[in-house]
């Protein structure tokens, strides 16, 4: 069965709001350790004042307002580590000493490492993400971001150098599974709450080495102060167990969830499997050196911590569940055979190309059968090729699939000139203008290039134009999704003036077409969140009835993609329904160019209300039985800005 790929995000919400619970508890438990330290310290203070039988004495202002300090300490505390955390998945990739892969690396492995991540991204239908080197000779990886257009996702050294293939496919499947169920927000939220428990431990080390000025009045203080210290480390030690309890809580199975998805996304389980198989043999197993590994284990691929620093929190508190147990759901027959450490620790024998994976292989093999029994037909009346007029809705999913497929040859096919110019900035940039110009205008869109463009741009768009003219929109697209990397690469001053360029191309002929409105949104969007990541931080719409203005304009100018009124207005009611609505309570709304279409309003929305548009603007398409060109690339594109796999959960009617 396929993941839900909605209802893995709101299992993930759900562990949140277990998160907040049990993080409300830690808090509670040191506030009431830190008033038990601060009565035994009052006591010592002003044992010659206090009268145990007089309770009008008892030291509630000194409690209150230790409690309230504690409090706010820790509230400052996880606010200020948010606000660094807001900046995205790199400020986690920096944090532990990763270095940045630029899009134009020359290391065979990396190049790898590079296309196996383009490949699921495709596949998974989000931004393709930059990518981090840890000096780490383990095998071990993670992804870090608030949402997919912010995310990063990292590896050591030891994952490149030591993985086949598949292996690294499978490693980077369940990353990519953690982007898409939810669990890189809730592992950030994760992250800064335990750092504010933390802090207890820190401030009381900061105590006991603070200088205290002679005399004899001040020994009595002085030991306080040390006391207090001690107390204070003792008390973050507590913490530091809470905190791996919590982690635990909210970490383990959502390890197993994401191990099954790199699965589906794979649809080879020995791959993950034999990484796994790797890391139980090795001797540093997953281990990460760098400091900052502990507070942040939780977002790794296998346990990052060392087999001694597991010792005395292993079992409940381990944030990962044990490998042998892993890999049997993985491979339920697997009876414990693993390799000796001398061959985990060996690279690959056979030489790693650039070879098409596995798993495309298969659904190029597919898409041929498909074509040599005649399922395809040629694209005529604006619909792709594959379309049957007509066809029975059960057979409209895999002829989804089937289009997907030919795109996904037709990008395979992409000549090298266009491949190497995703690469590098200037050229990336110049693929991008490309994407938007046509060759009615283009004379004045030229002008625009020379006019607001950077130098050089201008030669490298006369370059790649006629490359890049033949290309279908959904193709566009999906090059597009490879450009992320190496455009978030750009300085602040740079995006600026690209955004600006790519308003004035859009703005040119008066109109915004569907290809380039979905481009619009993915600049603003998903570029723009490695610059401005504070505007990824919008308010969640929780409700289906907060998203209808801005759906109900969408999903009717959808039903008007159908073939005749008759069509569309089936189109309409359909959608309508999906949304669990009566058709006749909702008068269609007056018709808008999809460029003038705020979308922002689906894409800040709940995993549960995303599954309800999704499945809404997937019935509208089904009810005709047919699959337009424009209609395929709206689900795309609304797929890539939602940040959802396309395949995911069908609706009930079996689109």
């Amino acid at each position: 069965m396929a993941m839900n790929f909605f209802e893995a995000q709101q299992q993930a919400r759900s562990r949140t709001r277990l998160l907040v619970f049990l993080f409300a508890v830690a808090v509670l438990l040191l506030v009431a350790l830190t008033d038990l330290v601060v009565l035994i310290a009052l006591a010592f203070l002003q044992a010659d004042q206090l009268d145990p039988a007089a309770p009008e004495q008892f030291p509630w202002g000194y409690l209150a307002v230790s409690s309230l300090a504690v409090v706010a300490v820790i509230g400052a505390v996880v606010l200020f580590r948010l606000l660094q955390l807001k900046k995205g998945g790199k400020v986690v990739a920096e944090a532990l000493g990763g270095r940045r892969l630029k899009s134009d690396e020359t290391d065979p492995k990396v190049r790898i490492l590079q296309n196996v991540v383009s490949e699921m991204a495709i596949a998974a239908g989000v931004p393709t993400p930059p990518l981090y080197v840890l000096p780490e000779q383990s095998i071990n990886a993670f992804a870090a971001g608030f949402s997919p257009a912010d995310a990063v996702i990292g590896v050591t050294e030891g994952t490149l150098n030591l993985l086949n293939r598949d292996e690294l496919q499978g490693v980077i499947a369940h990353e990519f599974s953690h982007i898409l169920n939810g669990d890189m927000r809730l592992n950030l939220r994760l992250l800064a709450l335990l750092h504010g428990i933390l802090f207890i431990s820190e401030a009381g080390q900061q105590l006991l080495f603070v200088r205290h000025g002679g005399g004899r009045d001040r020994n009595g203080a002085v030991l306080v102060v040390l006391g207090l210290g001690l107390s204070f480390i003792i008390i973050g030690y507590i913490g530091v167990l809470f905190g791996q309890l919590i982690k635990a809580a909210v970490s383990r199975q959502r390890e197993y969830l994401a191990d099954a998805s790199a699965v589906q996304f794979t649809r080879n389980p020995a791959g993950i499997a034999g990484a796994l198989k790797r890391i139980a043999a090795l001797q540093q197993g997953g281990r990460v050196k760098h400091p900052q590994a502990s507070e942040m284990s939780h977002l790794f691929f296998a346990d990052a911590l060392s087999r001694w620093q597991m010792g005395f929190i292993g079992g409940w508190f381990a944030t990962h569940p044990p490998l042998p147990d892993r890999i049997k759901r993985i491979e339920p027959h697997w009876i414990g055979g693993l390799p000796d450490a001398a061959t985990a620790a060996t690279p690959p024998d056979a030489p790693r190309t650039e070879a098409v994976s596995q798993p495309l292989e298969q659904r190029m093999a597919l898409l041929q059968a498909a074509l040599l029994a005649g399922q395809s037909a040629g694209t005529a009346g604006g619909q792709i090729a594959g379309v049957v007029a007509g066809a029975p809705e059960q057979l409209l999913a895999a002829d989804l699939k089937l289009q997907r497929q030919q795109l996904q040859a037709e990008f395979d096919n992409l000549p090298a000139a266009v491949r190497h110019a995703s690469q590098h900035e200037l050229p990336a940039q110049a693929l991008l203008c490309c994407c938007l110009m046509s060759e009615h205008e283009l004379p004045r869109q030229l002008k625009l290039v020379q006019g607001l463009g950077m130098p050089g741009l201008l030669s490298e768009v006369d370059r790649l134009f006629d490359l890049v003219q033949p290309l279908q929109p959904l193709t566009r697209l999906t090059l597009l999704q490879q450009l992320v990397p190496t455009l978030k690469q750009l300085s602040q001053s740079r995006f600026t003036h690209l955004q600006q360029l790519c308003r004035a191309l859009i703005d040119l002929d008066g109109r915004c077409d569907t290809f380039e409105a979905l481009v619009w949104l993915w600049l603003d969007h998903v570029i723009a969140a490695e610059f401005a990541p504070q505007a990824q931080a919008k308010a969640r719409h929780g409700r289906l009835s907060q998203v209808l203005p801005t759906l109900l304009p969408l999903l009717h100018w959808v039903s008007l993609q159908s073939a005749n009124p008759a069509a569309q207005l089936d189109s309409w009611q359909a959608g309508i329904r999906a949304l669990g609505l009566e058709p006749a309570s909702l008068l269609q709304p007056e018709t808008q160019a999809l460029g003038s279409m705020q979308l922002m309003p689906l894409i800040n929305s709940t995993p549960t209300v995303k599954q309800q548009i999704w499945q809404s603007l997937r019935a509208a398409v089904a009810a005709d039985g047919q699959l337009l060109l424009d209609e395929l690339l709206v689900l795309q594109g609304v797929a890539l800005l939602l940040e959802i796999p396309i395949d995911s959960a069908p609706a009930a009617s079996g689109f």
